[in-house]
Formats: C-alpha cells, structure tokens, sequence
C-alpha cells in the first residue's frame, strides 16, 4: 500500500522533531560520566556567612574577584577528590584488590579534600577582610548553627 507523499513527510518531520528534542533534553553521556556530583561553576555564591550582611558594590565586586580566582584551583582539586574516590571505589570492588594502591588512593582523596579546605579558608580570610569595622560586628554578632534543637534533641 503506498502512502500519500504528504503522510510521508509528515511522519519524517514528526520523527526527526521528536528526535532532536530527545537529544536536546538528554545530557551528553560522556559528560554525565566525567563529572559525577554537583555542577561546578564560576558564578559559585559568596560565602554563606556573608549572609545577613550588606556588601557595597566595591565589596561585592571584590568578593567576586576573590571567588573568581579560586575556581580553577578549586575546581581542578575537586576533580583530584572525584577521580581519586572513583577509582578507590572501582578498586574496592576489583577481583585485585591491593591494600597498597588502596591506601595511596585514600591518601589522594584526603590531601585533595585538605586542599579544598585551605582554599575555602583563604577565601573567607581575604573577604572577611573586606568587611568594615561595622561589618565584622555584624559577623561577630551572627551565631553559629550548633545543629542543636532548641529542644536539646539532635535534627
């Protein structure tokens, strides 16, 4: 039975437009597998202990240098934890384990997360030395979650 040319081309056109927006809805593949955990990304937020606290513009411009020139190192040493963790897990779960290969993967992980850790430090030093005398009252005065309900019972 021979469709009318019209039904034809319709069906094609519905097929490929279905296709493309399947494609376009999808993640790449290689690019889900190669980074694993949440996006990272220049436009990261400013540290969350600045919250409550009023930046001018020169100060708000500042902090966003600051951040603007950590990401790449963060963003490399987060890739370091990731790739490490990936391949201790792969590891663990290997006919050939070795305590060894194990244990310089544990290691890796570690000093990247220490890393991360001295960065963000550094990061919040260098913006909390932005702030203005009047600024750092506000921080000072800011209490910390203690993660205790007010209650005495844990979250």
């Amino acid at each position: 039975m021979k469709l009318p040319s019209s039904l034809v081309r319709f069906l094609i056109a519905g097929t490929l437009s279905l296709a493309s927006l399947t494609a376009m809805a999808m993640p790449p593949l290689a690019d889900a597998a190669a980074m694993p955990g949440p996006p990272l990304t220049d436009d990261a937020p400013p540290p969350p202990f600045l919250h409550g606290i009023l930046l001018s513009d020169g100060q708000q411009d500042q902090v966003f240098e600051i951040m603007h020139r950590a990401a790449p190192t963060l963003r490399a040493k987060a890739r370091e934890a990731r790739r490490a963790q990936q391949a201790l897990h792969e590891l663990s779960l290997s006919g050939s384990y070795d305590e060894a290969k194990a244990r310089a993967l544990a290691d890796a992980v570690a000093h990247a997360v220490a890393e991360i850790a001295l960065l963000r430090a550094g990061i919040d030093n260098q913006t909390v030395r932005l702030l203005t005398p009047e600024q750092r009252k506000q921080l000072d005065a800011a209490k910390p979650c203690t993660g205790e309900h007010p209650l005495g019972q844990q979250h």
